[in-house]
């Protein structure tokens, strides 16, 4: 399980919590190159046989609001606590599946079956306003080759 400074990172699959692998990934561009941040992870999981998957984060504050947003391909959910920020990200527009924020997270409906579906999280603890890093991070549509080869060891 995946424990990030604003709580722990939960996979549901139909509703129901499942085991997963957090899978480090370093994203090696800039602005993250340049400042690194404290926490960057891949969520792979099988949705073969899945109408829904989600992944969402036990809130240590109930305080902590979801202001995510959304880019191209691309949609997440965004919690910021003082100097620490956090995104989970999912790929959208697909025809497989439909992508939701949540109050808690992101979650995939799949339409069509599909055999994997990807999150990415990302935090980090010194965050400033106007900040991109862990938004482009957590974009699980982002791996650069030299990574596939790195994956490839935990799949």
């Amino acid at each position: 399980m995946l424990v990030t400074p604003l709580g722990k990172i939960i996979i549901s699959i139909d509703g129901k919590p499942t085991e997963y692998t957090a899978v480090p990934f370093i994203y090696k561009r800039p602005p993250v190159s340049l400042q690194p941040i404290d926490g960057c992870f891949r969520i792979r999981i099988d949705a073969k046989n899945a109408t829904s998957v989600s992944c969402t984060i036990e809130l240590n504050n109930p305080d902590i609001t979801n202001t995510g947003a959304s880019g191209e391909r691309y949609l997440n959910s965004e919690f910021i606590f003082g100097s620490t920020i956090l995104h989970i990200g999912a790929e959208d527009e697909n025809p497989c599946f439909d992508t939701a924020r949540l109050l808690n997270g992101i979650e995939y409906h799949i339409k069509i079956p599909i055999d994997e579906v990807v999150f990415g999280v990302a935090w980090a603890t010194d965050y400033h306003k106007f900040d991109v890093r862990t938004e482009l991070a957590a974009d699980p549509t982002v791996f650069f080759k030299e990574d596939l080869d790195e994956r490839a060891k935990y799949f």
